[in-house]
């Protein structure tokens, strides 16, 4: 499976499809990072009269908030209509799909986006940020809440909170209980962790895995993705994807979640390389399981249709010049090669690639420099994520396998046991910045190493 790298494969995608679904971290930013081209691309689709849903499994936020990050990262054309938060998708189940009525409440187990989007939706809700549930004093059994319980209370939805206690675990318990537990079960997702500030975190999962064991239940439903429950909040609100899911084009970051939702829902699917995933990944895919489409990032498709011819004097290299390039150890020559191939279709098209990884690479460079001063490890772990997808695109297996190492250091994950050269406590901040810095360094001596092949390659200064 080749990757996109013509204007031509870029204008097909986009003519083919009504439909772009966006997973956003990973895709569209990282933490708090826009990535390269992400905006014109998105404008470039609305020109297009394409229609546009953003799918996040983020329950604590609601639309309204994310329209919100939108803004504060300068796109301003987002409307809440076109979000599908795991939040917003468990409302639409019970809306839509459940069909509970308005005078039903709703026990929440999580936080305020839930609730957000519960009362846009017309229902009541209990439980949730309550700030009556906050426990200050020792537990009692023998509370007037758990001797008389809502009659009213019709689904029960759990999701990630942040201010969990006995008494709210407690409580939904009982009412998964209730009425030989025939209340609807409804989970906004199951991912056990998630990544805050360098350090896994309990996820939505592990706390619905809490009242799920004790009730003895299982969610009658799960909103986020991969499971089907989101596409059919999706779909009930968009008909014409109802009718033929074929005019859909699911993007993300992950096979296992975002490729496996577009997949099993009936989408065509395009893997972009600025999240976890690499092209050495899909290259041991089996093809039931691959992509239809992957690109280096989402920008690529505004990239490639705007692209101009910038080198025009130089031939097609020569079979020595590709032989010392490949005998380097600095290119994975498997995937390099695919993108030499295009240079058939339009001439210079691989330079003009590796001319654009340069300048990102000393762009994030003196980044990642500023960050290493503020000891921002989130930040650079991100920015080293963000590098890693890009060198790989390429083949500059050198330099993404350093930037894989930033990205695991800012997680503070000593992916390769590597040992400091002098002593410093590993709960300290300190420790990861030393980590950092060695690979950084390496990564730089790497993109050195590799631009004066690719210089060489090409017979010109990139």
């Amino acid at each position: 499976m080749p990757p996109i790298t013509t204007k031509a494969q870029a204008h097909e995608i986009i003519d083919k499809y009504e439909y772009f679904l966006f997973d956003c971290d990973g895709v569209l930013w990282l933490g708090d990072h826009l990535l390269p081209s992400v905006k014109e691309t998105l404008d470039l689709l609305r020109k297009a009269k394409k229609k546009i849903i953003f799918v996040t499994n983020n329950s604590t936020k609601a639309r309204s908030d994310y329209v919100k990050k939108f803004e504060g990262m300068g796109i301003q054309e987002v409307k809440k209509e076109e979000i599908f938060g795991s939040s917003f998708a468990s409302a639409v189940y019970i809306s839509h799909i459940l069909k509970l009525s308005k005078s039903k409440k709703v026990w929440v187990l999580g936080e305020n986006g839930i609730e957000k989007e519960l009362h846009e939706l017309g229902y009541s809700t209990l439980g949730g940020t309550d700030p009556e549930l906050a426990m200050t004093d020792t537990f009692d059994a023998n509370d007037e809440r758990f001797m008389h319980l809502d009659n009213d209370v019709g689904a029960v939805i759990a999701g990630l909170t942040f201010n969990l206690n006995y008494l709210k675990l407690s409580l939904t318990t009982q009412y998964l209980l209730k009425d030989k537990k025939s209340i609807p079960f409804i989970a906004t997702n199951i991912d056990s962790t998630f990544p805050m500030k360098g350090k896994l975190m309990m996820g939505a999962g592990a706390i619905i895995n809490a009242v799920a064991y004790a009730s003895g239940r299982k969610p009658d439903a799960v909103c986020g993705k991969p499971n089907p429950s989101m596409m059919q909040s999706i779909m009930a609100a968009n008909q014409d994807l109802r009718a033929n899911p074929k005019k859909g084009l699911m993007i993300g970051d992950r096979l296992n979640t975002d490729m496996k939702f577009g997949r099993e829902n009936g989408l065509d699917t395009l893997l972009v390389l600025t999240g976890i995933e690499s092209s050495e990944t899909l290259s041991e895919l089996p093809i039931e399981e691959s992509p239809t489409y992957y690109a280096n990032k989402l920008g690529d498709l505004y990239e490639l249709c705007n692209f101009q011819l910038e080198y025009l004097d130089i031939d097609i290299m020569s079979q020595e010049q590709k032989e010392k390039l490949e005998k380097s150890g600095l290119v994975e020559w498997s995937v390099f090669s695919e993108l030499v191939a295009m240079d058939e279709d339009e001439e210079e098209f691989s330079k003009g690639l590796c001319q654009t990884f340069v300048n990102q690479f000393k762009d994030t460079a003196e980044e990642i420099d500023d960050n290493l001063v503020t000891k921002n490890l989130e930040k650079l772990s991100s920015l080293g994520h963000y590098l890693k997808g890009s060198a790989a695109a390429l083949g500059l297996k050198k330099i993404s396998s350093q930037c894989e190492r930033i990205q695991n250091y800012g997680h503070r994950v000593n992916c390769d046991n590597f040992k400091p050269d002098i002593p410093t406590d590993e709960n300290s901040d300190d420790f990861w910045i030393h980590l950092i810095r060695d690979a950084v360094n390496k990564a730089k001596t790497g993109f050195a190493e590799s631009k004066a092949a690719l210089d060489e390659y090409f017979e010109d200064e990139l």
